[in-house]
C-alpha cells in the first residue's frame, strides 16, 4: 500500500537476489506507478563515498556486479527463508518477516521498512527424527 513521507506517497517493491533469499527494497511514486511511469524508482542501498543506506535513483547505482553489491539486504538478516513476504500490521504499527532460523520460526519486526529489525522467536519446533536442527521453511507466509 502506499506510505507517505515528505516527498509523497510511495509503492514498495519487495525483490530479492542471490538465490532469491536476500530480500531487497525498491520505492516508486504511487501515481507514476500507477502510470507505468519507472523513472523515478529508488532503491534502498548504499553507494560511495558514504555506503550509509539511503534512498537513491536506480540509475545513479553503478552497473554491472557492483549494482548487487550497493543494494542494502531489509529484514535485518542477509538471508531468509524462500520467497518471504514483509505484511505491515496496522494495529501495532509494525512491519513483519517471518521465516525460519534453524528449528525455530522467528518473526522479524519494525516500525519503518529499512529497519532496524528486532527477532522474536514465536515457536521451537521439536525434534522429529533425530537431534538435528536442521530445518527448512520454504514460503512461509504470515496468515490472519
Amino acid at each position: 500500500h502506499g506510505q507517505h513521507d515528505e516527498h509523497g506517497r510511495w509503492a514498495y517493491v519487495l525483490g530479492a537476489t542471490s538465490g532469491w533469499t536476500k530480500q531487497v527494497l525498491a520505492r516508486v511514486p504511487l501515481d507514476e506507478l500507477a502510470a507505468l511511469d519507472l523513472h523515478n524508482i529508488e532503491a534502498w542501498s548504499a553507494k560511495p563515498p558514504s555506503l550509509v543506506p539511503h534512498w537513491n535513483k536506480m540509475d545513479s547505482l553503478p552497473g554491472g556486479d557492483f549494482f548487487g553489491k550497493s543494494l542494502v539486504t531489509i529484514g535485518g538478516v542477509g538471508e531468509s527463508s524462500t520467497e518471504a513476504g514483509v505484511w505491515y500490521e496496522p494495529t501495532l504499527g509494525l512491519w513483519y518477516l517471518p521465516m525460519m532460523e534453524s528449528n525455530k520460526v522467528v518473526l522479524r519486526t519494525a516500525s519503518t521498512l529499512t529497519g532496524p529489525w528486532s527477532s522474536h522467536t514465536v515457536y521451537r519446533i521439536p525434534g522429529r527424527w533425530s537431534d538435528s536442527e536442521d530445518y527448512f521453511g520454504y514460503a512461509i507466509k504470515a496468515h490472519p
